[in-house]
C-alpha cells in the first residue's frame, strides 16, 4: 500500500481534483459515457455508448484487478506509472490506460484512441451520470468577465416543438439581454419581460445567483469566452447562450 501512494500523487497532480490516497483509485469504476469531441454526432455517441454498456474496471489494494468489456472479462495486474495505469492481465496481454481527469467519483481515461468517462460503482455519479457529467463540464468566471451586457442567441427548445414551433420561440426570443453590472445589479429582457434585481457569483465562482426579491434563480456557466457566455438554469433542462455582440 505504502509503495503506491507517491505514485498516485504524481499521477492527479495535474488533475483539478488531488488524489489524497491510494483508496482514491481503489474500487470499482463503471462506465457511464463517452466524453465527446468535436465533431462527434448525437447519434454516433449514443450507439458507441450502448456498445460499450456494462464495461467495468475494479482495481484492488494489491494491484490486482478485474475488468469487463463488452461482454467478456479479464484479470490481471495493475501498476501505476505517472498518470498512465499499465494493466497485464492474466494472459499476459499488456495495454495500459491514460488517466486524463479525476474527482473523487468520476474519472475520464483515454483508451486507445476512445476517451471514456467511469463513475465510482455505488456513487451518486454512477446513479445519476447525465447530472454528474453536466455539472462535471461547468467552469468558472470572474466577475469582471460576466459585467456586461449579453444577448441572448439560443436557449434550449422542448423536444416535442415541431421545427415551426421552434423558428417561432428563436423570433420570440429576439431582442432578449441579460445586463449583469459591476455594481451587483442586473436587468433582463425575456421576450419583453423586464426583470431586474442583485447577482453574484456562488458556487466556487461556477455559477451565477440573480435575485429579485425572495426569488433566486442559478445559473450554472457552462461555457465563457471573450464574446459568448452558455448558462445552464438550475431546475430546467434549458440551457441558454449569450454573445456580447449586438
Amino acid at each position: 500500500m505504502k509503495k503506491i501512494v507517491p505514485a498516485l500523487l504524481l499521477l492527479f497532480i495535474y488533475a483539478s481534483t488531488f488524489a489524497q490516497t491510494a483508496n482514491d483509485i481503489i474500487g470499482e469504476w463503471q462506465f457511464i459515457a463517452i466524453k465527446t469531441d468535436e465533431g462527434v454526432t448525437a447519434t454516433k455517441k449514443s450507439a458507441a455508448e450502448s456498445f460499450l454498456n456494462g464495461m467495468a474496471y475494479n482495481f484492488n489494494a494489491d494491484n490486482t484487478y478485474t475488468g469487463t468489456a463488452l461482454g467478456m472479462a479479464e484479470k490481471g495486474n495493475w501498476k501505476l506509472n505517472g498518470k498512465i495505469v499499465d494493466l497485464t492481465t492474466d494472459m499476459d496481454k499488456k495495454y495500459f490506460i491514460e488517466i486524463l481527469q479525476f474527482s473523487k467519483n468520476m474519472l475520464t481515461i483515454q483508451l486507445k484512441s476512445m476517451k471514456l468517462i467511469f463513475a465510482r460503482a455505488g456513487s451518486e455519479a454512477a446513479k445519476d451520470p447525465a447530472t454528474a457529467i453536466r455539472k462535471a463540464s461547468y467552469v468558472t468566471a470572474t466577475k469582471a468577465q460576466l459585467s456586461q451586457k449579453w444577448y441572448l442567441t439560443g436557449k434550449t427548445a422542448p423536444e416535442n416543438l415541431s421545427q415551426q414551433q421552434k423558428e417561432a420561440l428563436a423570433e420570440q426570443l429576439a431582442g432578449s439581454y441579460m445586463n449583469l453590472t459591476a455594481n451587483g445589479k442586473y436587468i433582463s429582457d425575456n421576450s419583453g419581460t423586464i426583470e431586474n434585481g442583485s447577482w453574484s457569483l456562488t458556487e466556487n465562482n461556477k455559477a451565477i445567483a440573480t435575485k429579485k426579491g425572495s426569488y433566486i434563480k442559478l445559473w450554472h456557466i457552462v461555457k465563457i469566452t471573450a464574446t459568448d457566455l452558455t448558462l445552464y438554469l438550475d431546475g430546467t433542462n434549458e440551457e441558454w447562450t449569450f454573445t456580447n455582440q449586438e
